[in-house]
């Protein structure tokens, strides 16, 4: 299993959502992370994540953890599927990117 400690850790990447009209916060967390997670491929590389109510999403504090999947292609064009959890901290209306693991 390869994990990788990405650099967006450093930056502490704030996340807009941008015409996000769910009002759940662990909803908006998950598509928080769908879009820190698209930023790692090429467009043509996703199939798909898996739905809302397949993702483990917890918060503790404010700070939301969203473990889920990805299916799309590897470097060879094979099938495969990526598993990530990141972490998130609400703030205002956005989303701060704390954490990301791809595996």
């Amino acid at each position: 299993m390869n994990q990788k400690l990405l650099p967006i850790l450093a930056t502490g990447a704030l996340l807009a959502l941008a015409g996000c009209s769910q009002s759940d916060p662990g909803a908006e967390a998950y598509e928080a992370c769908e879009q820190a997670v698209e930023v790692h491929f090429d467009s043509g590389d996703i199939y798909g994540f898996a739905r809302l109510d397949q993702a483990r999403i917890s918060n503790v504090d404010e700070t939301y953890e969203v473990a889920s999947y990805v299916s799309g292609t590897n470097g060879l064009g094979d099938a495969t599927r990526l598993d990530f959890t990141c972490q998130l901290e609400r703030n205002g209306g956005d989303w701060k990117l704390v954490s990301l693991d791809l595996e």
